[in-house]
């Protein structure tokens, strides 16, 4: 069985997506939405296990202005698993935890794992598609 590769191990493109991947996840965790949401292609379509059908970008822009002021990451932490580059598509799959504290002091982790579909447009890399798979960590 191949371990989850190392960031060390990484082409020069893997390790540009996957910078782009951290930056876009800890401008979501500062709660910096708008500068969140251009990492998304005006096209994007994405959901999660919870969701019954795929969301797009106006969806997503919604959730957070609902969701986020609710809560209050403490800690996360991401990690890869693997990064494929077709061209000038990039699938990415990564290891997120977080310890998230709420409005009504509820603490909860949560563990997800993560499917990022991104395409390059100019210089950047934008997401086109996701996927999350995500469940609360017990004990």
């Amino acid at each position: 069985m191949e371990t989850a590769p190392t960031v060390k191990k990484f082409t020069n493109t893997q390790k540009e997506v996957w910078e782009n991947v951290k930056t876009y996840t800890d401008l979501i965790i500062k709660g910096k939405t708008s500068e969140f949401l251009k990492y998304f292609h005006n096209d994007y379509s994405g959901w999660t296990n919870s969701e019954t059908e795929p969301i797009g970008i106006e969806d997503i822009a919604e959730e957070l202005d609902y969701s986020l002021p609710k809560h209050k990451n403490v800690f996360y932490k991401i990690k890869p698993a693997a990064i494929k580059i077709h061209y000038d598509v990039a699938i990415v799959h990564y290891y997120f935890s977080s310890f998230v504290q709420s409005n009504s002091k509820n603490e909860e982790v949560k563990a997800r794992h993560f499917t990022d579909i991104l395409m390059k447009k100019n210089d950047k890399w934008v997401l086109i598609g996701d996927h999350a798979e995500t469940r609360k960590v017990v004990g």
